[in-house]
């Protein structure tokens, strides 16, 4: 009965102690949610603008977008006619090649019947 009595001693000091200090963790509770209210005031304020930002640099975003579509089709072409331009050249630069051998071959065939004329 003496252990149970000095725990209940015990615990009605916690309680009591509890009881004072009680209204001191109320207020400063009370104080940390003014806090809290207080920042989260700043940081709606603060969202207001950026969030604003944000949907502006989205819309420009969009609008770059937008206009790169078509340099990039454009691009595209240009890219395919160059490779067609490019396949005509080298199909030239062959049949240039082998127009400047038949000229020659026509120069030395031309160049041996001359020969063979000046002989007769």
């Amino acid at each position: 009965q003496e252990a149970e009595a000095r725990a209940a001693t015990e615990l009605a000091a916690l309680l009591e102690n509890d009881a004072e200090t009680l209204p001191e963790r109320i207020a400063r509770a009370k104080e940390q949610v003014e806090e809290a209210r207080a920042q989260l005031a700043t940081l709606q304020r603060e969202a207001g603008p950026a969030s604003a930002e944000a949907e502006a640099l989205a819309r420009d975003l969009e609008a770059a977008r937008a206009k790169a579509a078509p340099l990039r089709e454009r691009r595209a072409q240009l890219n395919r006619r160059l490779t067609l331009l490019s396949r005509r050249k080298s199909e030239a630069e062959k049949t240039a090649a082998d127009l400047k051998a038949q000229v020659s071959k026509i120069g030395a065939d031309l160049a041996a019947l001359l020969e063979e004329k000046d002989a007769l």
